[in-house]
């Protein structure tokens, strides 16, 4: 924090849980203050110098079609998503997107799949800003064989599979069943601000 004066940076504890989702990163969304919400781990790096302006930039080009400003933000990255479509696993959403849904990822996964959830909800509403040309996040992880599994990702993993067939946590049923509902609210969100109602 010294090495960041100007920066807002503050620190929590909270007792291990296996629901990184909701109990670490739903948590921290709340106590958030600024306009932008993104969930980063210790394990990627930004590969260009100045990528915030970037992002800045690109952000304000988008909003000017989108003043609702419900809107997510992907930078390409190297995290292979099997079986799945290629999309960007690190997401940034505006404090508006946040608000409208109450939470930043869903809360129902307990890890791994709230990426492909906020991809699925964000994408075909036109609210998510891709940003592929520009900007690079290197996740230096056993995904991607940059270095061997540790035991946070081991634990991650076990969890991950012992959970996935429980229909509380799985993300297959959260896009089957609810983000349709959610792309529903958006709509009607963004109707709302466009009409001045």
């Amino acid at each position: 924090m010294k090495t960041y004066p100007e920066m807002n940076i503050q620190l929590f504890i909270r007792p291990r849980s296996d629901h990184l989702c909701n109990d670490y990163i739903n948590w921290l969304a709340e106590k958030a203050t600024g306009d932008f919400l993104w969930f980063y781990g210790d394990d990627v790096e930004m590969l260009k110098k100045w990528w915030d302006v970037v992002v800045w930039e690109r952000y304000l080009e988008y909003k000017k079609t989108r003043p609702d400003n419900i809107i997510c933000i992907g930078v390409k990255d190297n995290t292979p998503t099997t079986g799945r479509p290629k999309f960007p696993c690190f997401l940034m959403i505006t404090k508006e997107a946040k608000e409208l849904f109450g939470w930043m990822v869903h809360p129902s996964p307990p890890n791994w799949g709230a990426d492909l959830i906020l991809y699925k909800l964000y994408s075909p509403m036109n609210r998510l800003l891709e940003i592929n040309d520009e900007l690079y996040l290197n996740h230096i992880s056993h995904h991607t064989n940059q270095m061997p599994d540790d035991t946070t990702s081991s634990h991650l993993g076990q969890v991950h599979e012992r959970l996935k067939n429980i229909a509380k946590y799985s993300t297959d049923i959260v896009l089957g069943d609810e983000v349709p509902k959610l792309r529903r609210k958006m709509a009607n969100y963004i109707e709302r601000i466009r009409s001045g109602k």
